[in-house]
């Protein structure tokens, strides 16, 4: 493997594929996404469509 994918690619590989994973776990990950809300303080009216009708 190692002279397919690089040395330290290769060992990496190999080493994984033994089940030899020295990675630490992090417990509390950080979320992949974050979301926000937008309160208006009235209705916004949905702006006229700009597309040409035949």
């Amino acid at each position: 493997m190692p002279h397919t994918l690089g040395v330290r690619p290769g060992s990496t590989f190999h080493e994984r594929a033994h089940g030899d994973n020295t990675t630490t776990v992090d417990p509390a990950p950080t979320p992949v996404s974050r979301s926000s809300r937008h309160r208006f303080d009235r209705d916004e009216p949905t702006p006229p469509s700009t597309d040409a009708q035949s």
